[in-house]
């Protein structure tokens, strides 16, 4: 009985305690709890953590700054840069404000070397424009050389079936066979630039209509290359892929070459050096045509490809090698020629036989002599008429 009484009294006296505690602000109350009760609430007592906090704001502070400094350099290397990169793509102006440069050596450095380029660039223009007029005052003086040389003969005799014996001496000795890796490369490089030449858009039209054959061309005067096309649309013509395979056997034989292609009046040897494949062919040609006086020298690629649609007839200059340089004659040009002929199905009977077809001659040719680069369309103009009167008569000349 005593215990309980003891108990219940010393309950009452602690509930008496805790309403009598006063209840005043939160740090009033924090400063009367013990340590170990402030601990447990993860407070500091007052005036414990003063210094630690003044250390770590401190700590605070220099990495700030230090950050700060750090932004403000790379800010400041950045706009040298784009300095840099606006001096240039202006082409460095010839006076700048002082205050708008910084004046640092690297900066000095890079506005001094950039003016000297951009004069070093444009002194390159001069130099590259004067090239481009002696090179065609060169051309000109062989020319003129050539001319008079061919005059001074005079009425000599023709020595053409000697030059040929010469010339087939020549390349017999030098000639190096070509493996079918060798020409694929040349392939696949033809190939990209047909595509490529598809994509333009920067040729011209004469407007003409010449037995419904169409033009579009572009002359470079300063490389003496011309690029060119030439188009017709045929219907009823059923087989076009037989008269596409007589277009590939006249380059096969020399005399049918120079019948169907080119005419009587132009002197012509033609021989197929090398038969890789039955589509790939290593040719050996000089031209020459009766108002030029030189030697049309070439060393072509030939190969064709065919789908059920579409025939691909390419003719591709390679360098001449030891050739060229074993074929020293100061009436000979050796011509780049790059040129490809398609035949397009574009619709077919219920027998299957074509009933209509798009036939494309196009190309690029260059040559140290002008006069061969645009005298060049006219005889590609011809030379299609010519084959197609030759070879379909007046079934193809029908439009």
């Amino acid at each position: 009985m005593s215990r309980t009484t003891t108990a219940a009294t010393s309950s009452f006296a602690m509930e008496k305690t805790l309403e009598n505690t006063p209840t005043g602000s939160s740090s009033e109350s924090e400063a009367v709890l013990p340590l170990a009760h402030a601990i447990t609430l993860g407070k500091l007592p007052k005036g414990e953590s003063s210094d630690d906090e003044i250390a770590r704001k401190r700590q605070s502070e220099r990495r700030s700054r230090q950050r700060r400094k750090e932004n403000l350099e790379s800010m400041r290397q950045q706009v040298k840069a784009l300095e840099c990169a606006l001096a240039n793509v202006m082409f460095v102006r010839d006076s700048t404000e002082v205050w708008d440069e910084f004046s640092d050596d690297d900066s000095v450095r890079m506005r001094e070397f950039l003016r000297r380029s951009t004069t070093t660039q444009r002194r390159m223009g001069e130099l590259e424009s004067e090239r481009e007029e002696l090179h065609r005052m060169l051309r000109q003086y062989r020319e003129s050389v050539s001319t008079m040389r061919r005059l001074m003969k005079g009425m000599e005799l023709d020595d053409w079936s000697l030059r040929v014996s010469r010339w087939r001496a020549v390349t017999h000795a030098t000639f190096n066979m070509w493996t079918l890796d060798e020409c694929r490369d040349v392939i696949n490089d033809a190939l990209k630039q047909i595509r490529d030449f598809s994509l333009r858009d920067d040729m011209v039209s004469s407007g003409m209509d010449f037995h419904g054959w169409r033009d579009r061309r572009r002359i470079d005067t300063s490389s003496c290359t011309m690029h060119f096309s030439f188009h017709k649309y045929y219907e009823g013509v059923g087989d076009a892929m037989g008269i596409a395979d007589k277009f590939w056997e006249a380059h096969l034989n020399g005399d049918e070459y120079r019948r169907t292609l080119l005419g009587p009046n132009v002197k012509v040897y033609y021989e197929v050096l090398q038969r890789v494949t039955s589509d790939i062919c290593i040719i050996r040609c000089v031209e020459e045509y009766p108002t030029m006086p030189m030697s049309i020298h070439k060393f072509l690629l030939l190969f064709r490809v065919r789908t059920e649609d579409r025939y691909l007839h390419v003719v591709k200059s390679l360098p001449p090698g030891d050739i060229g340089l074993a074929t020293d004659e100061e009436d000979a040009i050796w011509a780049t020629t790059f040129h490809w002929s398609t035949f397009d199905i574009l619709s077919r009977d219920a027998e299957g036989k074509c009933t209509k077809c798009l036939t494309a001659v196009n190309g690029t040719t260059g040559s140290e002599d002008p006069q061969y680069a645009l005298r060049w369309m006219i005889e590609a103009l011809v030379t299609v008429v010519r084959f197609e009167t030759l070879v379909g008569g007046q079934r193809l000349l029908g439009f």
